[in-house]
């Protein structure tokens, strides 16, 4: 068998990049993609419905300020009006010693109960944003966390706190000298408001947003595996290289034009061989240009040109023309109209027939250059 093969035109852009591929799987796929995002959208949605609303929370906190303490008020004293005494009363470290001693009384009071969040920590000053922020070296923080219900016996806790420190405190200095003073603004306990807290809106909002962002990411990946297992062919390099005979013309979509009737199929016409008798025929299905293109190449009004659309290759047999004319076959394909195995048959099949003297490949569904966008065209 001859294959007349004088050129292989290229006619399309290269289309070989794998991202392209992928965003074009995602065009074919696009039901599956809005459908994963829609359900993650409607998965978080269903979540933040059904979950239960927190409980408002409040904040009570103690600051204790540890220059105000017996220790160090009653130093301040003794260096006003008895400077003498004053070696008898040391307050270094007062700070870290309140702050371990707090903790301890902290983990006795409200260690063991799981509704109570604890923390002692240095006093702050504005937020962890915020340019200005700051911790005190002298004042120590001992808030809790608890539902409105509770502040009642959390008060009742703290208070019982403070009255152990203080006499712990006064006891310890009553020892090195019997006139103990403790400053005013020693410890206080206030109630505060939770600004830390995130807003519910905003959390829903961020909810909602992750929701649709791993629907979409499933959706992605669910519309690559269809793609992928559908075994159809729709890179047209890929397409043409795989059957492996030269394509000779590129077909925009039914209806044609007259331009396309009379130039393209004009052009082809041109090219065909007038001693072959020439069939029109697609793969393994009918595809609707083949008796189309059929039709254009009878009229162009050249009575030896013999024309006329078959059935698919594979479920056909070919035999020789009319008065035993050798024959030559023009294939028609589409982007996505064949699979894999079905190109495989064919070139397996083609390469075989001995009484096939030229073969061209016809690839439909391209537009035509006043048919692209501006962005396809770039």
């Amino acid at each position: 068998m001859t294959i007349n093969n004088p050129e292989v035109s290229s006619l399309l852009p290269d289309d070989e990049i794998d991202l392209r591929e992928v965003l074009a799987a995602f065009r074919r796929r696009w039901i599956w993609v809005a459908s994963g995002g829609l359900l993650g959208l409607g998965i978080a949605a269903g979540v933040s419905i059904s979950r239960p609303a927190e409980e408002p929370s409040k904040t009570i906190r103690m600051v204790i300020d540890t220059t105000q303490s017996p220790c160090a008020w009653t130093q301040r004293k003794f260096q006003k009006l008895e400077p003498g005494e004053i070696l008898n009363i040391q307050c270094t470290g007062e700070f870290l010693t309140t702050r371990k001693v707090l903790t301890t009384l902290a983990l006795d009071a409200f260690g063991s109960d799981q509704q109570f969040l604890a923390r002692v920590r240095p006093l702050t000053f504005g937020t962890k944003k915020d340019k200005d922020f700051a911790q005190s070296n002298t004042q120590l923080e001992l808030a809790i966390e608890a539902s409105p219900d509770k502040l009642d016996g959390v008060k009742a806790s703290l208070e019982n706190i403070k009255n152990v420190l203080t006499k712990r405190e006064i006891d310890k200095i009553e020892m090195l000298s019997p006139d103990v003073q403790v400053g005013e603004d020693w410890i206080s306990i206030e109630e505060v408001s939770n600004n830390e807290k995130e807003p519910e809106s905003n959390s829903s909002s961020r909810s909602l947003a992750l929701g649709l962002l791993g629907g979409l990411v499933a959706g992605s990946g669910a519309a690559l595996i269809a793609d992928r297992r559908s075994n159809r062919v729709f890179s047209r390099s890929k397409l043409l290289g795989q059957l492996g005979y030269p394509l000779w013309l590129a077909l925009p979509t039914l209806p044609w034009s007259d331009q396309v009737a009379g130039s393209l199929v004009g052009q082809l016409a041109a090219r065909l061989d007038r001693s072959l008798d020439w069939r029109v025929l697609s793969i393994a299905r009918e595809h609707e240009a083949v008796g189309s293109l059929a039709q254009a190449l009878s009229r162009q009004n050249e009575p030896e040109l013999s024309c006329k659309a078959v059935a698919p290759l594979l479920n056909s047999i070919i035999r020789l023309g009319s008065n035993s004319r050798p024959i030559g076959l023009l294939v028609v394909v589409e982007s996505g109209f064949n699979s894999s195995q079905a190109l495989d048959d064919a070139r397996l099949l083609l390469s075989q027939l001995s009484c096939v003297q030229s073969i061209g490949v016809v690839l439909a569904g391209v537009p035509l250059p006043s048919e692209l966008t501006e962005a396809e065209k770039a």
